[in-house]
């Protein structure tokens, strides 16, 4: 299960273990930001860490741009994966 957010994976993981569904035994769980103390959930969680500065920095060059009537434009902003305990490969059909 992708998560939003690590706060939502954290409340996922706290569902599951309420009703006995093992993580990662039979559902992976992922969050998304890295918040701290991602990696001290129960199981540790995988999560994504975007690239927050460059994020930030991709927005106000954004938004001068518009100001001095540009269109904006996508930019793709880097993000890491970090895999932690509550993911694990797919088990065999």
């Amino acid at each position: 299960m992708f998560c939003a957010n690590d706060q939502l994976a954290l409340g996922v993981l706290h569902a599951f273990a309420e009703s006995g569904v093992r993580v990662p035994h039979e559902v992976s769980v992922v969050g998304f930001d890295d918040v701290e103390g991602s990696a001290h959930f129960f199981p540790p969680l995988t999560t994504v860490a975007p690239d927050f500065t460059a994020l930030g920095r991709v927005c106000l060059e954004q938004m001068v741009s518009a100001m001095a009537g540009a269109s904006p434009t996508p930019v793709l902003v880097g993000s890491a994966l970090t895999v932690r305990a509550s993911t694990a490969a797919p088990r065999s059909m």
